[in-house]
């Protein structure tokens, strides 16, 4: 969630508060009741996708990264025994397509890689019999294209991922936008109407409503306190 769409729900979080802890004040009137509801509703949900969007790719990533390791070095090792066999063959072709190398591997992109490894453990599975006498057996082409399969499917489940951490961030835009009409046209409007019966509340509302500084976290004072100088919204 971004710096400012935090600060924003810090700041809807205190005039529910705010509203909660002041309710015999408003709870009377009920077109502020219907809308502080609305206000409610929409701040939950908000809380719940940003519980949603802040799960990590943590776990993702590492095993990913300990996968995509030990895969690239089990294609080397077959790589290599299909290179040494080309050249005990004099077959230029094989050996230019089974060439490389784990920095070229890793530097590559995502769908280079996964393409050569795969075109790997075609010509092996091909040549499985003629690998037997270079080191690599049936086992070892398996074993690699189990973890070529998972490797895959990871890169695939983090794509997706991504893609659904997209869609939360512009689920909670568009909350955030919501919410803030809510406020806008509809709380700030009705909270006029407390304005002449409790004068004190109706400021500390207006104070609540432009708490959105970066990096600083907000108290109310409590409902009995004196505002201090300054405090009072324009």
């Amino acid at each position: 969630m971004k710096k400012y769409i935090q600060n924003k729900l810090a700041m809807y979080k205190v005039v529910r508060q705010l509203m909660e802890e002041n309710a015999p004040t408003w709870n009377t009137i009920p077109a502020v009741e219907s809308v502080f509801n609305d206000l409610t509703s929409k701040i939950v949900e908000l809380e719940k996708l940003a519980v949603k969007q802040g799960s990590k790719l943590t776990g993702f990533a590492k095993s990913k990264t300990k996968l995509k390791v030990v895969t690239i070095e089990q294609t080397d090792d077959i790589a290599g025994a299909l290179s040494v066999y080309a050249e005990s063959i004099k077959d230029d072709v094989l050996k230019a397509k089974v060439t490389l190398s784990i920095s070229s591997l890793k530097r590559g992109t995502k769908e280079q890689m996964l393409a050569k490894i795969e075109e790997i453990i075609l010509i092996a599975t091909e040549l499985s019999t003629e690998l037997i006498p270079f080191g690599v057996t049936t086992v070892h082409i398996d074993a690699l294209t189990v973890n070529y399969t998972e490797l895959r499917e990871q890169s695939y489940n983090v794509r997706m991922e991504i893609i659904k951490r997209k869609q939360l961030t512009n689920a909670i835009n568009t909350l955030s936008k919501e919410t803030d009409k809510v406020l806008n046209t509809g709380l700030d409007q009705l909270m006029k109407m407390v304005k002449s019966v409790d004068a004190i509340f109706y400021e500390k509302y207006k104070s609540a409503r432009m708490i959105i500084e970066h990096g600083t976290k907000h108290k109310l004072p409590p409902n009995d306190a004196e505002l201090p100088k300054g405090f009072l919204g324009a």
